[in-house]
This record gives C-alpha cells, sequence and structure tokens, in this order.
C-alpha cells in the first residue's frame, strides 16, 4: 500500500494496476472521500472509475452509510427551520373568510349540491376497455354481463364469475351467460388460449381429468408408517 500512496497532488491521466487493484479489493466497503485521500485523486474520480469497472458498493455498507449521514445531519442541525415545531397554530387558525372576500369568490365557487357536467346517474352505462359496465351505486360500476345475471338468477356464488360462452365481450345477453369457477377461468386463460381452435376441447377434458385425479389423490388416507 505504500507504494500507492503520493506525497504529491497529482493527477495522472490513467490508473496503474496497483490502483485497480486496491479499487476492486476495498471500493465496496470503503468510503469514496477514503479511497480518494489515499490513492490522491477527486473524489468523483473514484466513482467514474468504479462504475467504468463495475464496482458496487455492499449492502451493508449502504446501509450503514445512510445510518452516518442520518446522524450527522441531526448532530449539526437538531431542529430545521422549516420543521413545526410542537404544538404549532397555522397563522389562519380561528379565522373566518370575511364578508368582502365571500362576495369576491361567490362567482366562480361551485353551489351546494352542483354537479359535475359528467356526472353518470345510476343505471347509465358506459364502455371500459372494450366491456360494458353499469352504474349500479354512487361511484360502483359492474360488469354488464353481471347485471345482467344477478337480474336474473341473484347473487353469484364466491369463487365463480359470468362467462361470455361466444367469447364476444360485447355479447352481454342473458342466453350467451353461464358462471364458471375462477379456477377454469385460469386455465382458459393460460393454457387454451395457446391451443388451436379443434384442439381446445380436448385440451378442456384434460385438465378436467387432471384435477379429478389430483383430488382423489388428496383425498386418499395417507399409509401408515412401518
Amino acid at each position: 500500500m505504500e507504494n500507492i500512496i503520493k506525497k504529491k497532488l497529482v493527477h495522472p491521466k490513467f490508473y496503474t494496476e496497483a490502483e485497480l487493484d486496491y479499487l476492486r479489493l476495498y471500493y465496496a466497503t470503503v468510503h469514496n472521500a477514503d479511497i480518494a485521500m489515499i490513492l490522491n485523486r477527486p473524489i468523483f474520480s473514484i466513482g467514474a472509475k468504479a462504475n467504468e469497472l463495475g464496482l458496487k458498493k455492499c449492502k451493508e455498507f449502504l446501509k450503514m452509510n445512510m445510518r452516518r449521514v442520518s446522524e450527522i445531519g441531526r448532530i449539526k442541525c437538531p431542529v430545521r427551520k422549516s420543521h413545526f415545531k410542537v404544538g404549532n397554530k397555522t397563522w389562519n387558525s380561528g379565522m373566518k373568510m370575511s364578508r368582502e372576500y365571500i362576495d369576491k369568490i361567490r362567482n366562480t365557487c361551485f353551489k351546494k349540491g352542483n354537479m359535475p357536467y359528467n356526472y353518470k346517474m345510476i343505471g347509465d352505462t358506459r364502455d371500459y376497455n372494450g366491456y360494458k359496465e353499469i352504474k349500479v351505486d354512487h361511484s360502483k360500476w359492474i360488469s354488464f354481463a353481471r347485471h345482467t345475471w344477478m337480474q336474473a338468477h341473484g347473487e353469484i356464488p364466491q369463487g365463480y364469475v359470468v362467462f361470455r360462452i361466444d367469447g364476444n365481450c360485447r355479447n352481454d345477453n342473458l342466453e350467451n351467460l353461464c358462471l364458471v369457477k375462477r379456477s377454469d377461468i385460469a386455465v382458459q386463460n393460460r393454457w387454451l388460449k395457446s391451443v388451436p381452435e379443434q384442439y381446445r376441447e380436448v385440451q378442456k377434458l384434460i385438465h378436467q381429468i387432471k384435477k379429478l385425479t389430483n383430488e382423489k389423490q388428496n383425498k386418499r388416507p395417507s399409509q401408515p408408517s412401518v
């Protein structure tokens, strides 16, 4: 290490092999300022060369460094001028607007009970990402297909979704709707989309057979250990 430390502040253009080896060995766990002092180079040069070599600080060093910076900041300035003091009151605490100011802003204020121009009433529909939705309550929209099914058959059991038989997301007629388990929908979306149309029914049967087989195996009592 002694042959690395220089007495005068000299910034050679290229790093020596000894300096590069020192960076590779200590950069991950030593502050750039300390390395710069040892190598007698600018701090920004240390960071630039480390980035060029693909070197990074280790996670433990970064954690300790953040604590060190925070502690130094708290010691130098325990209470910052921009921080609110305990029990601080705002300048307008307890004040009311004057009558002159109310008259001034009256024309630009929303009137009581004002409704936005784009407000939708309950029962209105909208197009959302290619699907038709209906408003059933304040700020609550549901799929029109789901609403159609619920009007005819009541609440939808947990774990089931409304499925369009023909695959047309715009066809929300009751005759085109059915209930499907979410697990079956997951299979539909994950596996069947990549299967050619003529083989999809076969793939569905294979999945159902595998599912029944797994259920029977899970219900089978475990063999007592000998």
